[in-house]
């Protein structure tokens, strides 16, 4: 009796996981983002203030702001602190040329010493630029009134921290995806346009 011959079955690679598999996201629209499940979420971006820099009344006064803002709003949020490493290419370009042409020794000196300032911050990773952001969330509703209830929602949240002096702005589509962008690819992140700007010393700008 003759043996039938069996061909082995191929081997079955796992798929590699992509983003999509562990980030929620569903989709982004103009100024909030559909998660998957359909909850909605909008991000306000708020300018952090240094209260060692305030007097105790301006401290006060945005302290205040703060818990006041906060206890009134009922629905869920959260504060999300996102580094990211700031580029200092552009910074450390514009030092090299300047030092280049440069023939003042005082001046081609100070040069030199900010570029290796620049650089151990480079190597220590310790130019790092926070973003911080409030998660306004929304629930599915079957009323279809969900988006525009974010939307009052993050609109009211802005005004009351503006009422105690701190810059707060709902996010557009671009500002949601870098966000997101941060969020999931850290790295890539660093190499978008940044709120951060170095500037060269007085001492050295052209008069």
């Amino acid at each position: 009796m003759a043996k039938t011959k069996t061909t082995p079955a191929a081997a079955t690679v796992p798929a590699i996981p992509s983003v999509a598999d562990w980030l929620p996201v569903e989709d982004v629209r103009d100024d909030h983002i559909e998660l998957t499940g359909g909850a909605l979420t909008a991000l306000l971006r708020v300018s952090p203030s240094d209260l060692a820099l305030l007097g105790d009344a301006d401290r006060k006064r945005l302290i205040t702001a703060y818990q006041e803002a906060y206890n009134a709003e009922q629905g869920g949020f959260s504060l999300v602190i996102m580094p990211r490493t700031a580029d200092m290419e552009r910074y450390m370009m514009r030092l090299e040329n300047r030092l280049t042409g440069e023939t003042d020794p005082k001046k081609r000196l100070v040069l030199k010493s900010a570029m290796n300032e620049a650089t151990r911050l480079v190597r220590e990773g310790a130019c790092v630029e926070r973003q911080y952001y409030l998660v306004i969330s929304e629930p599915p509703a079957a009323d279809g009134h969900a988006l525009s209830r974010l939307r009052e929602r993050a609109a009211h949240f802005a005004e009351r921290l503006a009422g105690g002096g701190v810059d707060a702005r709902l996010c557009a589509y671009d500002e949601l995806h870098r966000a997101l962008m941060l969020y999931a690819m850290p790295r890539q992140a660093a190499m978008l346009p940044s709120a951060l700007e170095l500037s060269i010393a007085p001492m050295l700008e052209e008069v």
